[in-house]
């Protein structure tokens, strides 16, 4: 933490010349009302996202036909980073992982193992776990989408449904958020 001069913006309030640009900017943005729900959503939600070990061969197998299997796992790598950075600039995020937890040595947030079973039975269960510890609403987050745009992620998390989901172009979903478990699930 840098004491760094603060300088007035707008004349009534103090900004630390060292904070994020991207902060100031939403800051400057967002009314007063508007503010408390933004800063606090943030610890109401939580984004989970699923990431596999990162071992060529065994992630992105299908990409890897095209481009070789340790640039796949290097993607795969890039990937998973890019979307934990744009989620944790915001949410309360966790790495749920599909070998032991202290895969992905390089990212600092909890981390918990996956339970057996297929992808269903293991995004419901994180889903449950996640709003079981009191979050408002729990997310997963699909690692497939590295550009998604921090405003989509937002849109899932701050929506009024009990359950929504982040479209993608190929008929699948970048991700859920849900604020209760359904049976149907």
């Amino acid at each position: 933490f840098s004491a760094a001069k603060s300088e007035p913006v707008n004349n009534s309030v103090a900004v630390s010349a060292t904070a994020p640009i991207s902060f100031i900017a939403r800051y400057l943005l967002l009314s007063s009302d508007e503010l408390i729900p933004f800063y606090n959503s943030g610890l109401r939600n939580l984004v989970i996202l699923f990431a596999r070990a990162t071992v060529a061969g065994q992630v992105k197998t299908r990409l890897a036909a095209g481009v070789g299997a340790q640039v796949a796992a290097r993607l795969h790598q890039a990937f998973v980073r890019d979307v934990m950075a744009r989620a944790s600039a915001r949410f309360t995020v966790e790495l749920h992982v599909d070998a032991k937890p202290s895969a992905w040595p390089e990212i600092d947030c909890p981390r918990h193992l996956q339970p057996p079973g297929d992808l269903g039975v293991r995004m419901r269960e994180a889903l449950a776990c996640g709003l079981a510890r009191g979050f408002e609403r729990t997310a997963i987050l699909g690692t497939d989408a590295p550009d998604l745009p921090e405003a989509y992620i937002s849109e899932l998390l701050e929506g009024e449904s009990d359950v929504r989901l982040g479209p993608a172009e190929d008929g699948g979903f970048w991700g859920i958020s849900c604020t209760r478990i359904l049976d149907t699930m």
